[in-house]
């Protein structure tokens, strides 16, 4: 089966299932939205594959130099 005719048949199987469903008078499927305040670390997890790499972003503030002016310290 070429890959053209499986996308047609695939898009073919899901506008019947969209019509059984609204012959049954069931409401068609709904894609879920999040609201960003509301969204658990959970169902984020499940949607987007998340990796903390803080190397990346802090690496370059780590490495750099501190240089200490003696005059304008106020140690006391």
């Amino acid at each position: 089966m070429t890959k053209e005719l499986e996308l047609r048949l695939l898009k073919e199987i899901e506008a019947l299932k969209q019509e059984i469903r609204l012959i049954k008078g069931e409401s068609p499927e709904q894609k879920p939205t999040y609201q960003y305040s509301k969204i658990r670390d959970s169902d984020l997890e499940n949607l987007v594959d998340i990796e903390k790499n803080l190397d990346k972003i802090f690496k370059h503030w780590f490495e750099q130099p501190i240089t200490v002016d003696e005059r304008r310290s106020n140690v006391y």
